[in-house]
């Protein structure tokens, strides 16, 4: 009966659908890996991105900080620095539109 020509034929088409279905198993591990792939990358450069960013605002962290240092110096040392250039404390009280016009 195995070699019946229905069963032959029956036999050939499964082997075909067998066929098929790898090949489409395959095409679409294949996609996957790639979109998996594909999906690795962008997230490596977003952790670059990411890191980037952070390591900006870190140093932009830094410079606020120095600023607010600097600035507290100059607040400081300045009405004493027109006192002794000045000898007068009135620019004192003015300080501030000294400093705008310096900078």
């Amino acid at each position: 009966m195995e070699k019946h020509p229905k069963m032959v034929a029956l036999a050939e088409q499964m082997a075909e659908v067998r066929k098929a279905v790898i090949g489409e198993v395959q095409r679409v591990i294949a996609s996957l890996e790639n979109q998996y792939n594909a999906l690795t990358a962008q997230e490596n450069d977003f952790k670059q991105l990411f890191n980037t960013q952070k390591s900006t605002v870190i140093q932009a962290d830094k410079d606020v900080m120095s600023y607010a240092a600097l600035r507290r110096d100059l607040d400081i040392s300045l009405p004493y620095t027109c006192f002794l250039l000045n000898g007068d404390m009135k620019l004192h009280r003015n300080w501030h539109f000294f400093i705008e016009k310096i900078f």
